[in-house]
């Protein structure tokens, strides 16, 4: 299954998808790509908490240390 992207922001799920050889990719890492090519203008501060608002599980470290927000 080479050349397969899937995405996925569980844990279990993720090390399965591996397993499988498919290559993960999850939700942080969009939303990064996206307002680096600032198809997403909000800053990371508005993203976070819209996030969190939409019921979507992350802590602040993690989401800090993907956008490297202030």
């Amino acid at each position: 299954m080479k050349n397969k992207v899937i995405v996925l922001d569980d844990k279990k799920a993720r090390k399965l998808a591996r397993d499988l050889g498919l290559e993960v990719i999850g939700v942080l890492s969009i939303l990064k790509k996206l307002y680096e090519k600032r198809i997403l203008r909000e800053p990371p501060s508005f993203l976070y908490k819209r996030l969190i608002d939409l019921g979507f599980y992350t802590d602040k470290k993690t989401f800090d240390k993907i956008f490297k927000a202030e």
